[in-house]
C-alpha cells in the first residue's frame, strides 16, 4: 500500500525587535530545538530588504494604472508588498532562522542609511519579450551596492551562496504570464520611459522578510529589523 509523504510544515518564527537583549544568549542556533522533533523539520521562506515609503508606494499604484492594459496578460504586483530585495535565501530551517537575523544586525551595523529616486520603466529581458515589469532606480548611490554586497559575504559564512548575476536593484511592477499581445505592451513600456515618482526614498532599516504562498498572493511578514547606522 502506497504512503502519502509528510506535508512540509511552515511556521512563523517571531523574533522580538533589536534591543540589548537581542540576540538571545546562547549558541547559535538556539538549543535546545524549540520545536519537538515530533513535529518535524520547519522551514521558512525568506528575503532581505529594504522597504517603500508611502509616498513612493502611491506613485507606484497610479503607475500601475497607468500601466493596464486588457490586451497583455499580467500580473501584477500589489504596491503595499512592494520592496528593495537585497537577497532572496528560499526555503530556510526555523533553527537557522536567528543566525540570519544575526548576521543581518551585524551587516546594519556596519552600513550607512542610503537614498535613492525611483523612476524609468523597463523589462526583463526586454521591453519586446517582456517577462518582468519593473520601475528604475535613479541617483543610487555607492552605499547601496556595498550594503548588498556586505551582507552576501555575511551570509555566505552562514552557509547561503552569493548570486551567481550581478545586483540589478529594480522594483518588480508585474509579472507577464503570457505572449498575448506584447506589442501593446512594449508600446506602452516605452510611452513611460520617463516616468517618475518624484518621491525620494530614504532607507534606514533593513528587514528579514517571511513569504507564505498562497492563493491569493504572497503574504509577507517583517520577522527582524535593524537599523543602518554604520
Amino acid at each position: 500500500m502506497k504512503t502519502r509523504p509528510k506535508a512540509r510544515t511552515h511556521r512563523v518564527w517571531v523574533l522580538p525587535k533589536p534591543a540589548a537583549d537581542f540576540p538571545p544568549p546562547g549558541p547559535w542556533p538556539l538549543t535546545p530545538d524549540p520545536w519537538p522533533l515530533t513535529t518535524g523539520v520547519c522551514f521558512m521562506r525568506l528575503f532581505i530588504a529594504l522597504e517603500l515609503n508611502e509616498a513612493v508606494r502611491k506613485q507606484l499604484r497610479l503607475l500601475i494604472e497607468q500601466l493596464r492594459t486588457d490586451a497583455a496578460n499580467i500580473r501584477w504586483v500589489d504596491p503595499g508588498n512592494m520592496h528593495l530585495t537585497l537577497k532572496f535565501l528560499g526555503e530556510v530551517r526555523d533553527n537557522d532562522v536567528p543566525g540570519v537575523c544575526e548576521a543581518v544586525s551585524d551587516v546594519a551595523a556596519a552600513c550607512e542609511p542610503v537614498e535613492f529616486d525611483v523612476a524609468g520603466v523597463g523589462a526583463f529581458p526586454n521591453a519586446q519579450g517582456a517577462r518582468v515589469v519593473w520601475a528604475d532606480l535613479t541617483n543610487v548611490p555607492e552605499s547601496l551596492f556595498e550594503l548588498q554586497k556586505t551582507l552576501e559575504d555575511r551570509l555566505a559564512d552562514t552557509g547561503f551562496p552569493p548570486e551567481g548575476r550581478r545586483f540589478k536593484p529594480h522594483l518588480t511592477l508585474g509579472r507577464v504570464k503570457g505572449v498575448r499581445n506584447h506589442e501593446a505592451l512594449a508600446r506602452r513600456l516605452e510611452d513611460y520611459a520617463d516616468w517618475s515618482a518624484d518621491a525620494p526614498q530614504y532607507c534606514d532599516q533593513l528587514v528579514v522578510f517571511s513569504s507564505e504562498l498562497t492563493r491569493e498572493g504572497p503574504i509577507y511578514t517583517a520577522i527582524h529589523s535593524a537599523p543602518l547606522d554604520g
